[in-house]
């Protein structure tokens, strides 16, 4: 599996045009298609990534007395956003991360329209490795590193390094939740050009 940059995605589907080789021809017998993705997703997914930045800042806050003051409150801000903005750098390997569990080409693009990146690959997975490429970047980047900073006062650094690392998951667990509705246990998932769809092998 390789991994590639394709630079700026303008929210155009053209763009993604040469993936078209990589689709499924056929459907697979007694194939379902998954409900595609309802309106305003990425707004949805921007006011998700706000609030969890608002909930782990204030269960980080009520472990550990960060915030006492209104220079605490500017000092606590300046050094989230710090953390912020090194979790955009970051963004190659939370989306690195989702591609583990991958043996075809993946493909790499930043979306500045709306603050985030995607990587896109399209073969066919059970659903459970589905689900665990969507949440590993999350769990690795943002959870384990969060409980280690709520376990460990010397290591309450951790916290405001886990925060936004946990919000840019905000649209893998939206997608999760979606595969979880619609798609049953022990089903495998593949992409064709005309959605995504599910089938339970026989």
């Amino acid at each position: 599996m390789k991994f590639h940059f394709k630079g700026i995605y303008k929210g155009k589907e053209h763009e993604l045009d040469y993936l078209d080789e990589y689709y499924i021809k056929e459907h697979k017998p007694n194939a379902i298609e998954i409900p595609k993705r309802k309106k305003f997703f990425e707004l949805k997914c921007e006011l998700l990534s706000c609030a969890h930045v608002f909930l782990f800042s204030f269960i980080l806050c009520l472990r550990y007395p960060l915030v006492t003051s209104f220079a605490d409150l500017y000092f606590f801000l300046i050094i989230l956003t710090f953390f912020c903005l090194l979790s955009i750098i970051l963004l190659p390997v939370h989306e690195i991360l989702h591609t583990i569990f991958n043996k075809q080409d993946s493909f790499f693009y930043l979306y500045p329209k709306h603050f985030c990146a995607f990587v896109m690959n399209i073969e066919e997975k059970t659903k459970f490795k589905k689900i665990l490429g969507f949440l590993l970047p999350s769990v690795i980047l943002g959870i384990i590193p969060f409980i280690i900073a709520i376990i460990f006062p010397q290591l309450k650094f951790l916290g405001f390094f886990a925060i936004p690392n946990i919000a840019w998951g905000s649209g893998d667990y939206m997608d999760t939740f979606h595969f979880l509705r619609y798609v049953p246990n022990g089903a495998r998932i593949y992409s064709h050009k005309d959605g995504i769809y599910w089938y339970k092998p026989e």
